[in-house]
């Protein structure tokens, strides 16, 4: 989650971001809307650089993730969280 609202702050000109979480049929998802409509880009990340890994590094560690356009302006990045341990 604070990897999806990181990225709000950093790369967006939005000035509040939304966090939902859900229970779902297929899990926990975790839901980040802002009001920018450029949607975020996976892209290697130099090595010597202190950024861009963190769509990377949200893929390794959920199920799944993506982004969705919203009708009235912006998007929402959600992610489907690994199950946990019982």
């Amino acid at each position: 989650m604070s990897e999806l609202v990181t990225n709000v702050l950093r790369h967006t000109g939005s000035v509040t971001a939304t966090v939902r979480v859900v229970q779902a049929d297929k899990g926990t998802v975790v839901e980040v809307f802002d009001s920018c409509d450029v949607l975020p880009v996976t892209a290697p990340a130099d090595l010597m650089s202190e950024g861009g890994r963190g769509l990377a590094m949200l893929g390794a560690l959920v199920k799944e993730w993506d982004v969705q356009p919203l009708g009235g302006g912006g998007k929402a990045v959600w992610a489907l969280l690994p199950e946990t341990a019982p």
